[in-house]
């Protein structure tokens, strides 16, 4: 009896972390994209999951998707430019691709 409890106990913890990781997900996807606030969110989540989450939470996820975002932004100037992007800018100065 005592190891069926544990069981249950343990598919339990597994689902809350799996929903808690949607939820994760949802928030760093979606929401903040949007600059939706902490409130916003826990509003959000609270309709869509029925579940009350702690703003340290939100907040730490918060500070996860700034640091990606921050960091993202930081190389975005050097993804280099592909050859078929070249070739198009020199039909369009070369006037080639017009169709007048």
């Amino acid at each position: 009896m005592a190891t069926k409890r544990i069981l249950l106990k343990d598919l339990k913890v597994i689902r809350k972390n799996e929903k808690k990781e949607e939820i994760k997900q949802a928030c760093i996807e979606v929401l903040f994209p949007q600059q939706a606030t902490i409130k916003e969110c826990r509003l959000v989540i609270e309709n869509r999951y029925s579940v009350k989450l702690s703003n340290k939470e939100f907040s730490k996820w918060r500070k996860e998707y700034d640091a990606k975002d921050t960091h993202q932004a930081s190389h975005a100037y050097h993804i280099p430019e592909s050859k078929e992007d070249e070739k198009n800018d020199e039909e369009l100065s070369n006037g080639t691709n017009n169709q007048e």
